[in-house]
């Protein structure tokens, strides 16, 4: 296991101040990754405000070459009138099907919402990405799809990373 933790802050009208922690751990099923980011009227950045990050991230142990992945990540920032956070949940799998074909596939889930002096706001999605690529020896087969679902009521949603099904 490994980590850091370091903090400063700069004291007077602004009271900036940073909190930062990062561990790593190794366990028998793969590896924990947290991260935690505060900032607090960062004269730099945000001053007035106050930004958070936080991310978690597993990786399972699967076959050499092959990665099973799970992650989260939060970002919330926070001023007077205004407030707004945002979330997305992961899981990524890449591993080979047999000695010449690789599949890799993606989904998250994207969740925002915000307030803006009374008026509330809110967007979920779910993000889709699959790479299948077959090796023919004298070229490379790859089937792409991509797309963006909304979850619910999204006014104006527009996908426009959407990929059909695509053979190359």
């Amino acid at each position: 296991s490994g980590g850091v933790v370091r903090g400063y802050g700069i004291f007077g009208r602004a009271n900036t101040r940073t909190l930062y922690q990062e561990h790593r751990q190794q366990f028998g099923f793969g590896n924990v990754a947290v991260e935690n980011d505060i900032q607090s009227s960062n004269y730099e950045t945000s001053p007035g405000a106050v930004l958070t990050t936080n991310r978690a991230t597993v990786d399972f142990a699967v076959r050499r070459g092959d990665s099973l992945s799970l992650g989260f990540t939060q970002q919330s920032q926070e001023s007077s009138g205004f407030s707004t956070r945002n979330r997305t949940l992961s899981l990524a799998d890449a591993r080979s099907l047999d000695a010449r074909t690789r599949s890799r596939i993606q989904v998250d889930y994207n969740g925002t919402e915000g307030t803006s002096f009374g008026t509330q706001t809110r967007r979920e999605t779910v993000d889709v990405r699959v790479n299948e690529q077959r090796d023919l020896k004298r070229a490379t087969l790859s089937l792409d799809y991509q797309r963006t679902i909304p979850i619910g009521e999204v006014q104006n949603f527009f996908g426009g990373s959407d990929r059909t099904p695509a053979l190359t």
